[in-house]
């Protein structure tokens, strides 16, 4: 039997909710550049000589990042991305959803007193609390305290052994290395804490479609590669790392969550800004 022949025997662990975000298995090979091509890194990383220098391969990946930027998010996930068990690589962490709306999520969280500060302790605006809200409110990453942290040291996202958690029911977020300047600043000379308050006006958002029996446990924001200089976080509503999940929300709940943050558009995959590397599981020669 060919290798080609035994790829396409391996059952793909994907539910029925998502078959449809799915490329076919026999759709148009795609030219990708780095870092989307899984011998990228062990391009860049082992397969160099020593005439070449730290600075030079810095360099290169500095700019497979950038050309990365440029990449349009996908309409369809290619397969290479979906992680299969029994592979000795596994691939980067691919979204599926959509570039999150700043201004109309930051306006929500304004309506509904859900604006946080930046700081240590993030209490709601003095005028738009309800003044039922602790100072542990709001973290780097949630607005309660069941939610992961992913921009603390903790995560280690950039860790090439770790998969996406599976939620269950939270809303996480990513710290970004380069602030969106401030839409509401605090008359007192502190600034708004622009993503978890998109956190908590998505999390308000999600609470509110519950009560019509739709749930999207996976709902999160993070930030892409895949941003070509515009906004660089995405309201991502799974990942390709829960595709095996039975509780992902149908085409249809999707559809709604958009149309509730005011999007149309149907989402698209994108790549991870952090776990955006092809990682090796195990070692075929057990070195």
């Amino acid at each position: 039997m060919s290798a080609s022949a035994k790829m396409t025997a391996i059952p793909l662990p994907v539910v029925p909710a998502a078959r449809s975000t799915i490329a076919p298995p026999k759709g148009p090979r795609l030219n990708l550049p780095p870092p989307f091509k899984p011998q990228a890194e062990s391009a860049t990383r082992e397969v160099c000589d020593f005439a070449v220098s730290a600075r030079s391969i810095m360099l290169t990946m500095f700019q497979e990042l950038r050309d990365a930027c440029h990449v349009e998010p996908f309409a369809l996930l290619p397969r290479m991305f979906i992680p299969i068990p029994s592979a000795i690589y596994r691939p980067p962490t691919m979204h599926y959803g959509w570039s999150a709306p700043r201004e109309t999520l930051l306006a929500y969280a304004k309506e509904h007193g859900l604006i946080l500060m930046m700081g240590r302790r993030r209490r709601p605006l003095a005028d738009e609390s309800d003044g039922e809200s602790s100072d542990d409110d709001a973290s780097d990453s949630s607005t309660d305290d069941g939610t992961e942290d992913t921009g603390s040291g903790d995560d280690d996202s950039s860790s090439k052994g770790g998969d996406e958690s599976d939620g269950s029911g939270t809303v996480v977020v990513e710290r970004t290395c380069r602030p969106l300047p401030p839409l509401f600043p605090n008359p007192r000379g502190m600034n708004i804490d622009e993503p978890a308050s998109m956190v908590a006006a998505l999390k308000h958002v999600s609470t509110q479609l519950s009560k019509d029996g739709l749930q999207v446990a996976t709902m999160a924001l993070h930030s892409t590669l895949q941003h070509d200089e515009d906004e660089l976080r995405i309201i991502s509503v799974y990942t390709n790392y829960h595709l095996h999940r039975k509780d992902l929300p149908s085409p249809e709940d999707i559809r709604k969550l958009g149309e509730a943050v005011g999007i149309t558009a149907p989402p698209k995959w994108y790549i991870d800004r952090d776990k955006y590397e092809w990682y090796l599981i195990r070692d075929p020669y057990g070195r």
